[in-house]
C-alpha cells in the first residue's frame, strides 16, 4: 500500500529543505491540500476509466483531463492507505 503523506517530497527531501514553489506545483501522486481533503492525481493518457480506492471510504472515478491525467479530491487525510484501479477498452 502507498499512504498518501505531505511530510516528504518524493525524493525523500525533508518538507522544510523544498523550495517553496516547487513544494506547492504536484505533479503526480497524493497531497494533502487541506486538513481532510486529499487531491490524486494519475497520468494515464490510455485509460478508459481511473478509480482512487481509500482505505475505508467508497471508491472514487477520477476525472480524466485533456493532458492526460486523472484526478480527484477526496475527503481523507494524511496517512491515508489508497491505491489507482486503472480500466482499459477492451
Amino acid at each position: 500500500m502507498i499512504e498518501a503523506t505531505n511530510d516528504v517530497w518524493t525524493d525523500s527531501v525533508p518538507r522544510n529543505q523544498v523550495a517553496k514553489d516547487r513544494w506547492q506545483t504536484p505533479t503526480f501522486g497524493a497531497q494533502v491540500v487541506e486538513e481532510g481533503l486529499t487531491r490524486f492525481v494519475l497520468w494515464a493518457p490510455g485509460a478508459h476509466r481511473v478509480d482512487v480506492e481509500v482505505e475505508g471510504l467508497p471508491s472514487v472515478t477520477m476525472n480524466q483531463e485533456s493532458d492526460g491525467c486523472a484526478t480527484a479530491d477526496v475527503a481523507c487525510g494524511h496517512g491515508a492507505c489508497y491505491r489507482y484501479r486503472v480500466f482499459n477498452e477492451g
